[in-house]
């Protein structure tokens, strides 16, 4: 389960934001972070959606907005700092939405190599291109 998902919404607007791809990827990690009574709290999470800069997990707690966490992923043991960047709707079975942003976005932490943002690039001038179909390839002049 290892999807790009489009960043692109009505208008472009959120496309611009996005600083880089985010994967559809379900994985466990460990929650923690410091109650406003000042208790360590440790909680098991789930990625939903992951990029290099973040996440949306689906945990039990709803989290407010700018409470510093620390992420673990616990397949592998890395550890990453993160911050609450956005609270979302309940997932269908109950559980809250929490974005969380990496302090230090990383290419590593998640485990995956992340699909490219960049455009491809166009064709040069008197080039032609194959075209993939459900068949084969289509050779150039052939469309």
């Amino acid at each position: 389960m290892n999807q790009p998902v489009t960043n692109q919404k009505a208008g472009g607007s959120e496309s611009d934001r996005r600083r880089s791809t985010r994967v559809l990827l379900v994985m466990p990690v460990d929650v923690a972070w410091t109650s406003k009574d000042g208790l360590q709290v440790q909680e098991h999470a789930e990625t939903e959606v992951v990029s290099q800069h973040g996440a949306m997990l689906r945990m039990g707690t709803r989290l407010p907005v700018g409470v510093q966490l620390e992420l673990r992923r616990t397949a592998s043991g890395k550890s990453s700092k993160a911050r609450v960047v956005g609270v979302g709707n309940p997932s269908p079975d109950g559980l809250a939405r929490v974005a969380v942003e990496l302090t230090s976005p990383s290419d590593a932490f998640w485990g995956i190599s992340f699909p490219s943002m960049m455009p491809p690039a166009p064709a040069k001038p008197g080039v032609k291109v194959a075209v993939a179909k459900p068949s084969g390839v289509t050779p150039p002049g052939r469309r």
